[in-house]
């Protein structure tokens, strides 16, 4: 039985030490302050008494490791999280770019008016659009026919995602792809 306590302490001690040690520290420093009369000690024996306080603090330490590495490793997924999105918004940013950069110069005023004017639509009459322009492009513009004055006109405006990624990397970045400053503009 003594050998099975001793390897149950070595166990603790190796995977324990740090807080074993300072158990038996705050143990020591509560039973030397602790009146030789005090009723715990007469109902358990100092040394139960004794045990009862190492117990006590081993606990007492134990969750203050266990909530020091919960923080930190909230902290770390946190930190992680933070590079993620912005390696993400980076590569979003790029891709964006370079399809910016291959459009026509005509087609960057156009894109650069709608970001001007809030994407509201701009119109053309259905002869003027080319077709390689990016107006004709569907995953980049949405458009509609509509009547005016005996004319039927197409409204052209960007698609929400692609006006809100380049307002804000106009925002944010002061461009809207990888070789136009938009300043001013």
């Amino acid at each position: 039985m003594l050998e099975s306590i001793v390897e149950a302490l070595k166990i603790v001690l190796e995977k324990h030490l740090i807080p074993t040690v300072i158990s038996l520290f705050v143990a020591c420093i509560v039973i030397l302050f602790t009146p030789a009369d005090y009723w715990m000690i007469i109902k358990i024996t100092p040394k139960g008494f004794f045990l009862m306080i190492v117990a006590g603090c081993f606990l007492i330490v134990q969750l203050i490791l266990l909530i020091h590495n919960t923080i930190s490793e909230n902290r770390y997924w946190k930190k992680v999280e933070r590079e993620t999105k912005k390696e993400k918004e980076e590569r979003e940013m790029e891709y964006l770019w370079s399809i910016i950069d291959e459009v026509n110069p005509g087609d960057l005023k156009i894109i650069k008016r709608l970001i001007n004017s809030g994407n509201k639509p701009i119109e053309f009459e259905n002869h003027y659009v080319c077709s390689d322009s990016i107006l004709k492009d569907e995953t980049f513009m949405v458009s509609r026919q509509v009547s005016k004055g005996g004319k039927v006109v197409s409204q052209y405006k960007l698609r929400p995602e692609i006006y809100n990624n380049l307002l804000y990397s106009k925002q944010k970045y002061g461009k809207i792809s990888h070789f136009q400053d938009d300043k001013g503009q």
